[in-house]
């Protein structure tokens, strides 16, 4: 049995798949989010002996990355309180929220599995600690349109939080710590425990669009990244920690006065996506991938014929919050699934309504609407982690109201086929397959 559990991430995407006793964390959502709805959870699966088997970062986007940043965060605040006690040191409190799993591995195609043979001038510049520090951070990621926010700065951060000298995670173990790629002669699937991840994204070409955008960045930023190794030295020696932890909190300090990238695009085509599959379900997670992106994975798999077909899965998470620039009504029509998840709070309107209407005519609509699954009549639930009452702002607001009028519109007389449920008050939904 599978479980997909979906957290209120404000415009972001926060996902646990747990199936077996085993744990797999996409994304991360907002660190506000993060530690309201989702840091309860992992607690609990703390509690119970479990651990993170996977955490999966689809992309360095602030919206799926800041969460992990503060899942790290929180490990290691608990890690050092842990060495600090057993040294006795009374001046380390014990952290004021409860201890969270341990995680087994993590993918990631950030900073240091990006820049390649372009690594050299950077090491020199700005040190070993510096290209480490991918990965605990806020770092404004610029977006065309959307949410550009504290990403590249976040992604080096990360990558600093996993390092041996920190966290000591281990990062893309499949692909021997390179970057998580799918090729076109070679489709590749990896089991956690019972799960079956069928990699359906990202493709080289796009990786390769990602590595062309980091060069650009590291080139522009030398200068502030040398600043900040020089003041994570000054803290080492004022509060008697070693460098590498106080880079980490250094980052994290100056992680405001480092950001607002508007620049550059986002490397949402660079997701990390994967059709998930225990005992015959399936759950597709999509980043913010491209419809046509995630096709050509699936027909790469044979989920799919080569050109058209169709296929039913359980459980679809709606690609990039729900945007229409992200999918279209070919691709409603090839994957149709039970449950739809739609991840937005409104934010820069999405999930668009024009979406949402999109996806329930390709399954109840009329004439060349629907496409030509033979399960096209199955009944199926469309879930939104967010809603007007958790919008966060009149405008957001505003805008969930209008999907919810949408949504209601759409299911009036259809209660039989359609089903939907917004998030409140409640900090989850879970889907039990």
């Amino acid at each position: 049995m599978i479980k997909v559990k979906v957290f209120q991430s404000g415009s972001g995407d926060c996902l646990l798949l747990s199936g077996s006793g085993r744990n797999i964390l996409v994304d991360g959502g907002f660190i506000g989010t993060f530690t309201d709805n989702t840091r309860p959870a992992l607690a609990e699966i703390a509690r119970r002996g479990e651990k993170l088997d996977l955490v999966c970062v689809s992309h360095i986007d602030s919206d799926h990355i800041s969460g992990i940043l503060q899942l790290m965060d929180d490990i290691l605040a608990w890690r050092v309180f842990d060495f600090q006690n057993k040294q006795k040191n009374g001046k380390f409190k014990e952290p004021k929220f409860d201890r969270l799993p341990e995680i087994a591995e993590i993918w990631h195609n950030g900073f240091e599995t990006q820049i390649g043979e372009t690594a050299g001038d950077f090491e020199s510049t700005v040190g070993m600690q510096v290209q480490a520090s991918i990965l605990s951070g806020n770092w404004l990621l610029a977006e065309a349109g959307q949410n550009l926010i504290n990403g590249q700065q976040q992604a080096i951060e990360l990558a600093h939080m996993i390092d041996p000298a920190l966290l000591n995670i281990p990062l893309n173990t499949p692909t021997n710590g390179e970057p998580i790629v799918l090729l076109d002669s070679a489709p590749a699937k990896y089991k956690v425990g019972e799960i079956t991840l069928h990699l359906l994204g990202p493709f080289k070409e796009d990786l390769d669009k990602l590595h062309q955008e980091w060069t650009v960045w590291l080139k522009a930023n030398q200068r502030k990244l040398r600043s900040l190794q020089e003041q994570a030295g000054e803290n080492a020696r004022r509060l008697g920690l070693n460098e590498e932890a106080a880079l980490a909190q250094t980052m994290q300090m100056l992680a405001a006065e480092l950001g607002n990238r508007t620049e550059v695009t986002t490397p949402n085509l660079a997701s990390i996506t994967f059709l998930a599959e225990e005992n015959g379900r399936l759950v597709l997670m999509t980043g913010d991938a491209h419809a046509n992106e995630i096709l050509k994975g699936l027909r790469l798999h044979q989920f799919l014929p080569a050109e058209g077909g169709t296929m039913h899965i359980n459980v679809l998470k709606i690609q990039h919050h729900g945007a229409e620039a992200n999918i279209d009504e070919a691709f409603c029509k090839a994957v149709t699934a039970d449950h739809y998840i739609f991840c937005g709070n409104g934010d820069y309107d999405n999930p668009e309504l024009e979406v949402v209407e999109l996806v329930v005519n390709s399954r109840v609509g009329e004439g060349a609407d629907t496409g030509e699954n033979p399960i096209i009549n199955k009944p199926f639930t469309l879930w939104f982690n967010s809603s007007e009452a958790a919008a966060g702002t009149e405008l957001r607001a505003e805008h969930m109201r209008k999907v919810r009028e949408k949504v209601e519109e759409l299911v009036k007389e259809r209660e039989d086929k359609i089903s939907f449920k917004f998030l409140e008050g409640e900090p989850s939904f879970e889907i039990e397959l």
